[in-house]
């Protein structure tokens, strides 16, 4: 049985449906009021529902400690879409959840394209993506930039805009030892987040620094790994960097680098790797070094087709994000880059997709996913993104530019990169995504 556009008792048995699909605690659930209105439920932490009934539910509910959004796609001939919003509730009361009818796009009845355009819409609904480089320690998702408070935390609002962009995991980036133990806090904090732990190039001068030498610097990271294997999925953000050798310099950044290929080695983890113009010191290392670890991603890559291909000569992925696709280079370098060796990511708060970026003309006017508004910092609010910040939810249009570098479907390849990932980062990990 369908549900029909306005069709509320078709509706509301349904989303009842889904609730009853795949729910981890004891519930209670009332459907007796009309949609705008309040039914309640009760749930252990994350319901994910794939019920294909008079509504199809393909989003994970994180309830009941944030505020979350979930859209619905209803099954009838004009594609209606439906939103579910949870509001926030404190505990012991019972999360309370509003049913509200949203038609944004409408769609002609009979149209071959809009049916296909609707089709594909509620395709998309299902996409499972993972963002592997997330630098979600960063003080501006918490509304501090330069050390200044320029609106509130909002973490809860990133997050609720990446789950409605189809991010159902994301790798929080640790670059040293202070930001892989504050990513191993956020992950532990809101499910789905999943930790690396290293030392980034230009972070490695800080090594010697620290109060108990490299030794120390090192059995601590070793630590972090040992304590939280349910949630560190990586060794890194590892590598070199000779872009920017003021941070530090090169016999530095080698030494450090090597030094957690023995982490990789005695923790079995793979590795989240970082490359910037090395003239070869980089690949060089990785060959003396690739029966050290078990596989791993050149994150954020924006080098040439030459050095894709030699990088997958060691088996490695490769993962894309804005800052990928920059010059008609980068694209068609990427564009060399088999579908079974990517990855996405955001790389947030950097590397958005710009107006100046050769990447940005490929970004379908009607895609069937639309970015949030973007305001200025000074202008912000809970709704809109912050204007140069880069959030995890953009990663849908560097999903629309690969789809478009490679001639495949965004649903598609979506599926293909999370497989990719999840073979590499999560094959040990118990998660249900």
């Amino acid at each position: 049985m369908r549900a029909a556009v306005g069709d509320s008792s078709a509706l509301k048995a349904g989303i009842t449906e889904c609730v009853r699909a795949r729910l981890l605690a004891p519930f209670a659930v009332t459907m007796d009021k009309e949609p705008g209105e309040t039914f309640v439920a009760q749930f252990k932490s994350t319901v994910r529902c794939h019920y294909t009934g008079p509504v199809r539910l393909t989003r994970a509910l994180p309830l009941p400690n944030v505020q979350s959004s979930v859209v619905i796609p209803a099954e009838s001939e004009i594609g209606q879409i439906l939103a579910l919003d949870c509001e926030q509730a404190t505990l012991p009361e019972l999360p309370r959840l509003k049913l509200q009818i949203q038609t944004p796009v409408p769609v002609k009845a009979g149209s071959t394209e809009s049916g296909a355009a609707a089709a594909a819409a509620m395709d998309m609904s299902a996409m499972k993506i993972i963002d592997i480089g997330a630098n979600l320690t960063d003080p501006v998702f918490r509304g501090k930039y330069r050390g200044k408070q320029a609106h509130a935390d909002d973490m809860p609002h990133i997050l609720e805009r990446a789950r409605a962009s189809g991010i159902v995991g994301m790798m929080v980036t640790g670059g040293s030892l202070s930001e892989s133990a504050e990513a191993v806090r956020l992950s532990r904090e809101h499910p789905g987040l999943f930790a690396t732990v290293g030392c980034h190039p230009t972070r490695s001068s800080e090594v010697d620094k620290h109060s108990g030498g490299a030794d120390a610097y090192f059995a601590g990271l070793r630590a972090l790994i040992d304590d939280n294997r349910d949630i560190v999925v990586a060794v890194g953000e590892c590598g070199l960097d000779y872009d920017r050798l003021h941070f530090a310099a090169k016999d530095v950044q080698n030494k450090y680098f090597e030094r957690q290929f023995e982490l990789a080695a005695a923790t079995g983890l793979p590795m989240f790797l970082h490359c910037r113009n090395t003239g070869g010191d980089f690949e060089r290392i990785m060959r003396a070094n690739r029966d050290r670890f078990s596989g791993g991603v050149v994150h954020s890559f924006t080098g040439s087709a030459d050095e894709a291909r030699q990088l997958l000569e060691l088996g490695l992925y490769i993962g894309i994000n804005g800052c990928s696709l920059k010059t008609e280079d980068n694209l068609a370098a990427v564009r060399t880059i088999p579908i079974d060796r990517l990855m996405i990511e955001t790389d947030c708060p950097y590397c958005e997709i710009r107006k100046t970026h050769a990447s940005h003309a490929l970004l379908a006017t009607d895609a069937a996913w639309t970015a949030p508004d973007a305001k200025k910092k000074e202008r912000w609010d809970s709704d809109s993104m912050v204007k140069g910040r880069n959030e995890p939810c953009m990663i849908r249009q560097v999903l629309t530019v690969l789809a478009q570098l490679h001639g495949v479907n965004e649903a598609e390849l979506a599926e293909r990169m999370f497989e990719n990932t999840r073979s590499v980062f999560f094959k040990d990990v118990e998660y249900d995504f």
